[in-house]
C-alpha cells in the first residue's frame, strides 16, 4: 500500500468501512467473509500483487 500511496482512511471512506475496521483488517485482527472480501476488492481495484 506504501508503494500505490494509499492510506487506510482512503480505502474506509472508498469502501464504507471505519479507518479503525481497515486497520484492524489489515493487521489480521478482524477476520471473515467480509474481511476477506474486502481485502480481495481492494487487491482487484488497486492492481496490487
Amino acid at each position: 500500500m506504501k508503494e500505490k500511496g494509499i492510506k487506510k482512511a482512503t480505502l474506509a471512506v472508498a469502501y464504507g468501512f471505519k479507518r479503525q475496521e481497515v486497520t484492524n483488517i489489515l493487521s489480521g485482527t478482524t477476520k471473515g467473509p467480509r474481511a476477506n472480501s474486502f481485502i480481495l476488492q481492494v487487491i482487484e481495484d488497486y492492481g496490487i500483487e
